[in-house]
């Protein structure tokens, strides 16, 4: 067991211990979010999102997601769905600024648990079974696959009366059917304000830590995230 222990520790720091080269960007996303729900138990979610280098405002990325959720509970949900994406250059002076298409299928489960009366914590385990195209402008039968899994702890303190809700949250991305087993992390702090019971806008700031797929590069995102969310139907 202690053999296997160690060689699983290996391959998954081995592209870090390579000291790949750390290349810090700085981007902003804009996301809408629109949740549908058909009961307190039923929602479906949309989200489209924009992701841009901010020192040319060249997109980075292009993804939208629509999924559907299911709470059995108040503490916990479960959910499934598809995600379409569009991945730029990762250098925003690379010219031209042809996308990679991505198809993505994934579910996911999680919890909420209160922990005092404005605090929360809460958990999500997603896997995803992408199917990432090895061409430039189109998707066909030349792809490959990756099967990658995240794991996000995220604690939230609600000031209801007043329509403030603040996160800080930790995102881990593993990959399996890859050379690399780390993919990425995602640290987030942000604030959201609630105008009305159906529309709320969050501005967060991100520290994305990314390795590259040759694991030759580790980028280091600093990114400003500003998210319109609108509710439909709200419970």
């Amino acid at each position: 067991m202690k053999k296997i222990l160690l060689a699983v520790l290996f391959l998954s720091t081995s592209p870090l211990l390579a000291q790949p080269e750390i290349v810090h960007q700085n981007l902003y996303w804009v996301r809408y979010y629109n949740i549908l729900n058909f009961n307190p138990k039923w929602s479906l979610h949309t989200e489209i999102d924009t992701r841009h280098f901010l020192s040319s405002s060249n997109q980075h990325q292009f993804i939208s997601h629509l999924h559907l959720m299911y709470k059995p509970s108040k503490a916990w949900f479960v959910g499934g769905g598809f995600s379409y994406s569009l991945v730029r250059p990762q250098l925003p002076e690379t010219r031209p600024r042809p996308g990679t298409p991505e198809l993505r299928a994934w579910q996911q489960i999680g919890y909420n648990w209160p922990l005092a009366e404005r605090w929360s914590l809460s958990g999500r385990i997603r896997t995803e079974e992408r199917f990432l195209s090895n061409h430039t402008g189109r998707f066909d039968s030349d792809h490959h696959f990756v099967f990658r899994h995240r794991y996000r702890v995220q604690l939230t303190y609600t000031l209801k009366d007043q329509g403030l809700t603040f996160r800080l949250f930790d995102e881990v991305f593993l990959n399996t059917f890859h050379q690399n087993f780390f993919d990425q992390n995602r640290v987030y702090i942000s604030a959201e304000k609630r105008f009305t019971r159906s529309i709320s806008a969050e501005l967060g700031y991100m520290d994305l830590r990314q390795l590259s797929r040759n694991a030759q590069r580790l980028y280091q995102r600093n990114i400003l995230r500003l998210t319109l969310t609108h509710t439909l139907r709200p419970m």
